[in-house]
């Protein structure tokens, strides 16, 4: 098995607290992963919009904008980043 160990890969555990229509408080936290200037992300999610992002965001902030749309979508306003 030949492995590639030239892979740049930067990895960033990103937080989320997010409020949902009842109230409650939720706590959720996602990796975010840059490879060759574009930004993508892998989390722990039943939900489609919100286990995994390609890597297609060109920074940091534009992938954490598109979570925080996927989160709304789900009915959940983000409290904090």
């Amino acid at each position: 098995i030949m492995l590639n160990t030239k892979i740049q890969l930067l990895r960033i555990p990103i937080s989320f607290t997010t409020i949902c229509c009842e109230g409650h408080e939720y706590h959720h936290i996602i990796l975010g992963i840059k490879h060759k200037r574009k930004w993508g992300a892998m989390g722990i999610s039943r939900l489609p919009k919100l286990m995994y992002k390609p890597l297609q965001h060109n920074t940091l902030i534009d992938l954490i904008k598109n979570f925080v749309s996927s989160y709304e979508f789900y009915f959940h306003l983000v409290k904090a980043v």
